[in-house]
């Protein structure tokens, strides 16, 4: 997603807000993606398997 807003040469700043809006969820997602990649890679392996084993039951 992030790759597709900039190679798309349309950018929505003309809508009012829409324009700023679109810019504050890239940055947002951007911030936040590594981050919690980061912090599931650094948790302990059986503490993140029950966790996605929990997630996947309430599914």
């Amino acid at each position: 997603f992030a790759i597709a807003y900039f190679v798309f040469p349309l950018d929505f700043d003309f809508l009012p807000i829409i324009g700023k809006l679109d810019d504050l969820l890239i940055a947002l997602f951007l911030i936040s993606a590594p981050g919690v990649w980061l912090f599931v890679k650094l948790c302990p392996q059986p503490i993140v398997l029950e966790h996605v084993k929990q997630l996947a039951n309430e599914r």
